[in-house]
C-alpha cells in the first residue's frame, strides 16, 4: 500500500519554488551572456528577501481568500494584493521588491503585473 502523501502549504509550495532557481556559487556573469540570468537567483541575500517577500503574499491570500491551496491558484490575486499595498501608502521601493519577488516565484515580468508607482530619490 503507498503512503499517503502529505498535501503542501503555500509557504512549503513556495519555498520549493524559489528552492529549484538557486544558482548559488555559479557564475551570474556567464549566466548574463548565455541570456538567463533573470532565470535563476544567485545572491543568499536576494533569496532570502524574495522569501520572505512571497511568505507574506501567501499570509495575505491565507487571510483574504481562504480557500486557495495551491500557487496556480493564488497567481489570479498577486494583482489585487499589488493593489492593497499601494492603497495601505507603502514605500514604492517595498512595493516594487514585492512585485519583484513574485515575478521570480512565477516565473514572468514584473509588467505581467498591475503598475507600481514611480521610485524617486
Amino acid at each position: 500500500m503507498a503512503k499517503r502523501e502529505r498535501r503542501k502549504n503555500l509557504k512549503m509550495q513556495v519555498n520549493d519554488a524559489l528552492q529549484s532557481l538557486c544558482c548559488f556559487g555559479q557564475p551570474k556573469h556567464a549566466a548574463k551572456q548565455a541570456g538567463i540570468a533573470s532565470q535563476g537567483i544567485y545572491s543568499f541575500g536576494t533569496y532570502h528577501t524574495y522569501q520572505q517577500q512571497c511568505h507574506r503574499y501567501c499570509e495575505w491570500v491565507k487571510a483574504v481568500h481562504p480557500g486557495t491551496k495551491t500557487l496556480a491558484d493564488a497567481r489570479q490575486y498577486v494583482d489585487e494584493y499589488i493593489a492593497t499595498m499601494i492603497d495601505s501608502d507603502l514605500s514604492p521601493f517595498t512595493i516594487k521588491t514585492a512585485t519583484s519577488a513574485l515575478a521570480k516565484l512565477y516565473q514572468c515580468k514584473t509588467t505581467d503585473f498591475r503598475e507600481t508607482p514611480a521610485r524617486s530619490r
